[in-house]
């Protein structure tokens, strides 16, 4: 350590540039650095979620649940597998080894999906295969944007200004809480179709016929060959009433028209969100692993701002993590400065001018020396590593007192510099 010392002290030039870089750098990075609430980790968890529209909660957990618990039972590295059967819903959080790295979680995550794409028995009625995310701590939203007024205007404007949100630098995704997709529901009148002879098992097999869409085979001749394309899906919810529910060789039949209606209607979620006792809608917005939580809300805010809703619809604010990552910078700061600027009164009652101001001096060159070593090792600053710096503080003014006081009783006791 004494040679170190002696290093830097014989080379006064080297040390002058060390400060200056340091300086520069820290006061560079400190504008950088990226900030967010929380650091990204993972929590080694992937969630299954698979909706079987209809079932009740015994039927998904018959025929979903266990089924996919089942095929799970295969994979190694699972520490524990949760599952909850709701009506219509399956959700299945499956835990890694605690001492699983992060290549070990990405394999498992890898064997996982390869175990679901291998389920065969799965009911034909469920919307999708079954979707799996890992849950991070990324998946925290940073911001939670409220709006109230009608269904009428709120469909209208919500995917709009979901669309203009989406474009921001740093936004990852959205989530729509409140506004359901909408659903053609086929009303049908049930004297009408007795005098018709047409039930309902009829009309839905008519309706799966005529609404269908992929390939036919292939067209061989002696010139070439072709495939055969079938595209007949329905073009709008109306054309679903031309369909043919009957039809007999002669041409004659009974149209979806002659015995129903259609209405377009929201699906039924199962959820209803309210704003200051008004129909509602919450926009969840998480942001990239990589993106300032800071940055990030201000752009969000400047769109919403531009875009602005019409004047039957309200708006405001209910969640905004970066205000708590800004008032712990603004902590930081605020403590910095009082800590400085009260250790140098200190320092200037007990010890000389020239003793005070470097030892003074000590504080914010740590703080900056310690915002490029965060750049370089892609820490961010978020409340764990401001936690670090605060801490950090109280130990530096300690210590810089106790060796500008050795220093200065060395000196006093007739010791050279």
């Amino acid at each position: 350590m004494g040679k170190i010392v002696e290093f830097f002290l014989d080379r006064p030039l080297l040390v002058n540039i060390i400060v200056i870089t340091v300086i520069g750098l820290g006061i560079i990075n400190a504008f950088k650095s990226q900030k967010e609430g929380f650091p990204e980790i993972s929590l080694n968890q992937i969630h299954i979620i698979t909706v079987y529209p209809g079932a009740s909660a015994r039927d998904v957990e018959i025929n979903v649940t266990a089924s996919i618990e089942e095929a799970l039972e295969e994979v190694d590295g699972i520490k524990e597998i949760t599952s909850v059967s709701e009506e219509g819903i399956s959700s299945i959080i499956v835990k890694a080894n605690e001492n699983a790295t992060d290549a070990d979680f990405q394999d498992l995550y890898t064997e996982v999906d390869n175990a679901l794409s291998k389920i065969d028995d799965l009911p034909n009625d469920i919307e999708s295969k079954p979707t799996i995310n890992k849950f991070t701590s990324k998946d925290i939203p940073v911001l939670e944007v409220s709006f109230s007024g009608t269904y009428e205007s709120l469909k209208k404007y919500i995917p709009y200004i979901e669309n203009k949100i989406k474009k921001v630098s740093g936004v990852a995704s959205i989530d729509v809480i409140g506004l359901p997709d909408e659903e053609i529901h086929i009303l049908v009148d049930p004297i009408k179709a007795k005098k018709k002879m047409v039930g309902l098992t009829t009309i839905s097999y008519a309706i799966k016929k005529r609404n269908l869409e992929g390939s036919g085979g292939t067209l061989e001749s002696f010139i070439g060959e072709k495939k055969i394309v079938s595209f007949n899906k329905f073009k709008e919810f109306k054309d679903v009433l031309e369909t043919n529910v009957v039809m007999s060789s002669e041409g004659y039949g009974v149209k979806l028209k002659e015995i129903a209606t259609c209405a377009i209607t929201p699906k039924d979620m199962k959820l209803l969100v309210r704003n200051n006792g008004k129909r509602g809608v919450v926009l969840v917005i998480k942001k990239n692993a990589k993106s300032d939580i800071v940055k990030t809300v201000e752009a969000v805010k400047r769109t919403l701002k531009k875009f602005q809703p019409p004047k039957e619809i309200s708006s405001k604010i209910t969640v905004d993590q970066s205000d708590f990552t800004k008032s712990r910078l603004e902590i930081l700061i605020g403590n910095s400065f009082i800590g400085f600027i009260l250790v140098t009164i200190l320092l200037f009652l007990i010890f000389n001018r020239k003793t005070a101001i470097w030892t003074a001096f000590g504080i914010p060159f740590t703080l900056l020396g310690m915002i490029i070593f965060l750049k370089l090792n892609n820490i961010t600053l978020n409340i764990i590593s401001l936690g670090g710096f605060i801490i950090v503080l109280g130990m530096l003014v300690d210590d810089a007192i106790v060796i500008a006081e050795e220093i200065n009783s060395n000196k006093e006791k007739g010791m050279e510099p």
